[in-house]
C-alpha cells in the first residue's frame, strides 16, 4: 500500500498535468486560426471551476492562457482587457452548481448564460470604447456583436461538450480500471 506522501505526490502530478493541459490547449485555442470567438477559454475557466477546489487556481487558469495569448495577439484597450478578463472568470460562479451534480443540462445552460454574460459586458466596454455614446452606438454595437455572440455561444457549447466529455471519459475508463484492479485481487485471494 502507498503511503499518504506518495498519494498526494500523485495526485499534485495529476493536477499539474491538467493545468498543463489546459493551458496549452487555451493558449493554442487563442492562437492557431479559428472562427472569431471560437475558442475554448470560457469552456476551460467553466471546468477549472468544477474541478480545483481553489478558487485561485480555477482562476489562474483562464488568466495566464489569456495573459500569455494576448502577448502574441496585440494591444486592446485597457478598459476592454480588463472588462474581457473579469467576464472570462465569470464561468466559476457555476463551480458549486457543477460540482452538486455534474449533467449535461447543467454544463449547457453554465455555458450558454456565461457566454450571455461575456456578450452583454464586454460589448459594453465595446460601446464605451469605440462608438458614439448615443443610443443609436449602443444599438449598433450591440446589434453588431450578434454574430460575435452566436459564435461565442456554438463555440463554448461545443468546447464544453468536449472538456466536460473527455472528463466523462477518462473517469469512466479509471472506474473500469479500478474495477478490474479490484476483480484481480479478489480472484487471487
Amino acid at each position: 500500500m502507498q503511503d499518504q506522501s506518495t498519494n498526494r505526490g500523485n495526485l499534485m502530478l495529476r493536477a499539474l498535468a491538467v493545468c498543463g493541459v489546459l493551458l496549452v490547449l487555451g493558449v493554442a485555442g487563442r492562437l492557431l486560426p479559428h472562427v472569431e470567438n471560437f475558442t475554448p477559454v470560457a469552456a476551460i475557466a467553466l471546468f477549472a471551476g468544477f474541478l480545483f477546489r481553489r478558487r485561485l487556481v480555477a482562476a489562474a487558469i483562464p488568466l495566464v492562457i489569456m495573459f500569455v495569448s494576448d502577448a502574441f495577439l496585440g494591444a486592446t484597450p485597457l478598459g476592454v482587457k480588463i472588462t474581457v478578463y473579469v467576464a472570462i472568470l465569470f464561468p466559476l460562479v457555476f463551480a458549486p452548481l457543477l460540482r452538486k451534480r455534474l449533467s449535461p443540462i447543467r454544463i449547457g445552460g453554465s455555458a450558454v448564460i456565461a457566454a450571455l454574460f461575456f456578450y452583454v459586458v464586454t460589448t459594453f466596454a465595446v460601446w464605451l470604447a469605440f462608438y458614439p455614446q448615443t443610443l443609436g452606438g449602443f444599438l449598433e454595437c450591440y446589434g453588431l456583436g450578434l454574430p460575435f455572440l452566436a459564435k461565442k455561444l456554438l463555440g463554448d457549447l461545443l468546447w464544453s461538450g468536449a472538456i466536460f466529455g473527455s472528463y466523462a471519459v477518462i473517469m469512466q475508463l479509471q472506474s473500469h480500471k479500478v474495477g478490474l484492479v479490484t476483480a484481480t485481487v479478489s480472484v487471487r485471494s
